[in-house]
């Protein structure tokens, strides 16, 4: 009996050492597949920011270019008018050319904000 115990001692053992490969080769295969994972969720972790990125610029492109068309949709036309005549001196024409200056500053008030652009418009004479 002695020799059937050694036998399947013997067989016991070849099983064992075939499962002992086994699981060695799978803690192998285990460990590339993490190294593989760990690889692909940096370089997907890296594209997410890199989209994450991009899509905040084009957002604030958007909400610029909302705001620049709100803004000329906003901003009612201007009338053109063409400028008065160079003022020469005469007394008898000076009312009509200031008259002609304010009504191209009423016109224009944007162009013409504030006193200073007042004098530069006639002062470009």
């Amino acid at each position: 009996m002695k020799s059937v115990g050694k036998q399947e001692y013997m067989c016991v053992l070849s099983e064992l050492d075939m499962l002992t490969n086994k699981f060695v080769a799978l803690h192998h295969e285990n460990q590339s597949l993490l190294g593989d994972l760990q690889h692909l969720t940096a370089e997907k972790a890296q594209q997410y920011e890199e989209l994450s990125q991009r899509v905040q610029q084009l957002e604030a492109t958007i909400l610029a270019l909302r705001e620049q068309t709100l803004g000329a949709q906003n901003s009612p036309r201007e009338p053109k008018i063409s400028l008065p005549a160079m003022f020469d001196g005469t007394r008898s024409l000076f009312r009509g050319f200031l008259n002609q200056v304010r009504l191209v500053i009423q016109i224009h008030p944007n162009r013409y904000p504030i006193g200073a652009a007042h004098v530069g418009l006639v002062g470009i004479w």
